[in-house]
């Protein structure tokens, strides 16, 4: 938000009562977030807004201003018409003064049209200068009668200490799930793509509120890698229910307040599939990492179809009972199960209760297997390499 501030205004009469213009000079001034909000902001650029107010009763057609300015303290860079005058307005930029003209260009009655905007640096020590529309400066009305114009802009600055402040918040968006509309498994975890344009993210800022829980920077259940966040939930998400996920996020900034965003997410979780409460959503996370080199036989893997199949009946999709069964080298051919339960309709379950242990109960098992295969193993060549080692001692 530009803070604008109108200060000296130039009137034009005509008789006594009535006017043909009212002449403004209005100098643009900084987010109000950044001190002094009330001076411009010395050896920064800068623009000020002239525009006219005309009356009711008199046309303008036609002006010609001479604007002065002290060079010593203010450089003018540019002269910018409104998009209304683009092509008609006329400027040159001298020494110590602007010349803006146009000419046979009918401005609308009792309104305030933007004229042209004039952008200026300062010098890094100025404190006050002045931008002022002096003689030989006229509008001409419908009698094309030259009316004189003057008005003066003063102008404050102060130093400040960056000229370019960050003004624009991070963006923040969704990467897993690839949308809202997809119904969540009860683990579920989300990915965030997190950005800023400017001097970058302040990590420590961000706060997610999420089914009751408040998770901040230093909570274990927030990842972050370069520029994307995950969040995992600590709890198991409730059934069928619709739950607003909060985020927010400042960027950093050196000077004034940081620019903050505030999003929100809503989900709808699957209506189908529960999971015993003594296992976390991070444990069965870390379980499932860890099952991913173990090899399941043929009679595990058939009971992972049976309950995939039990899974389908209820209409709840195959993850992470499939995610899983990938993890243990089981072969998963969906549409063949599916074929089987369309062809067995009748004798499908209506209803089941999933346990976390009936699936991984089988994959725990393969581990202990192949751990005490592994002992074993290394049972078995330790003795071997021992026996070795005391025949050689009792032939010396």
């Amino acid at each position: 938000m530009i803070k604008k501030i109108i200060f000296t205004i130039g009137l034009l009469f005509l008789g006594t009562s009535t006017y043909a213009a009212q002449i403004i000079i209005e100098p643009q001034f900084a987010d109000p977030r950044f001190e002094p909000a009330n001076k411009l902001h010395a050896g920064c650029v800068h623009n000020a807004t002239v525009s006219i107010k005309t009356s009711s009763k008199e046309n303008v057609s036609s002006f010609r201003f001479v604007i002065s300015y002290e060079p010593q303290n203010v450089e003018i860079l540019d002269i910018k018409p409104s998009d209304n005058y683009k092509w008609i307005l006329d400027s040159k930029i001298e020494y110590d003064k602007i010349i803006v003209s146009l000419l046979n260009k009918q401005i609308p009655q009792w309104e305030t049209t933007t004229l042209f905007d004039i952008s200026f640096k300062s010098n890094e020590f100025a404190k006050e200068s002045l931008l002022a529309i002096r003689k030989p400066s006229y509008v001409i009305d419908q009698n094309n009668k030259e009316i004189l114009v003057f008005v003066e802009q003063e102008l404050s600055f102060e130093k400040v200490a960056e000229c370019n402040p960050d003004v624009v918040p991070p963006t923040i968006s969704l990467v897993k799930p690839e949308n809202t509309s997809q119904l969540l498994g009860l683990d579920n975890y989300f990915v965030f793509s997190i950005k800023d344009l400017g001097k970058g993210i302040d990590k420590n800022s961000v706060i997610i509120n999420f089914d009751g829980v408040k998770y901040t920077w230093s909570d274990s259940a927030l990842v972050w890698k370069e520029d994307q966040l995950t969040f995992y939930p600590k709890k198991w998400l409730p059934v069928g229910k619709s739950l607003a996920l909060d985020i927010s996020v400042n960027d950093k900034q050196n000077y004034g307040w940081p620019n903050t965003i505030t999003k929100t997410f809503n989900f709808t979780t699957h209506n189908s599939i529960v999971f015993e409460n003594n296992l976390t959503p991070t444990q069965y996370r870390n379980i499932s990492e860890k099952a991913k080199d173990i090899y399941a036989t043929v009679e595990e893997c058939a009971a992972l179809s049976l309950l995939w199949s039990n899974a389908y009946t209820i209409q709840f999709p195959f993850e992470p009972i499939e995610s899983l069964s990938k993890k243990i080298n089981c072969a998963f051919d969906k549409t063949m199960i599916i074929k089987s339960i369309e062809q067995n309709k009748e004798k499908a379950k209506s209803t089941v209760f999933l346990s976390v242990f009936s699936i991984l109960g089988w994959v725990l098992f393969g581990i202990t297997f192949i751990l005490k295969l592994h002992y074993l193993s290394s049972y078995k060549k330790h003795k071997k390499i021992s026996k070795s080692l005391q025949a050689s001692v009792s032939k010396e």
